[in-house]
């Protein structure tokens, strides 16, 4: 695949250029700021595979912070709770590291294969102008 037709991880799974060194924090179209955790956390998962998952929240819509981390012993469950901990009427997101088992169409064996996603969380009853940021 051409390469140059690809978005770069960053921007796929968490709406930010990668990290620049010497430079002020990245920005979303919307003028939430990334923090320098959110990025450490994104590469722990997605190369060191330190942690299950990692739940994201904006503060005072100013910037994108972690509130929560899962490690790796951590279930699909935790993650879902951790994820709607704001209750009814906060938004979050969430990056989890989702391992599986896959067997190819016509062999015996599996492989162990894992996925990264990312997941918004933004309830009926949250209010518009969280839902758009």
């Amino acid at each position: 695949a051409d390469r140059k037709k690809c978005a770069q991880p960053y921007q796929l799974l968490s709406g930010f250029s990668k990290p620049r060194e010497n430079s002020e924090p990245d920005r979303m179209s919307s003028g939430v700021a990334v923090s320098d955790e959110c990025k450490n956390y994104f590469e722990e998962i997605k190369k060191a595979k330190k942690h299950r998952y990692v739940v994201f929240y904006i503060k005072e819509e100013k910037s994108i912070v972690v509130e929560s981390v899962g490690g790796r012993d951590a279930k699909y469950e935790d993650f879902l709770n951790d994820l709607q901990k704001g209750g009814d009427v906060e938004c979050r997101y969430g990056l989890y590291d989702f391992e599986y088992e896959h067997q190819c169409q016509g062999t015996t064996e599996s492989s162990k294969k894992q996925k990264l996603f990312l997941m918004s969380w933004c309830p009926d009853s949250a209010k518009i102008k969280k839902k758009m940021l």
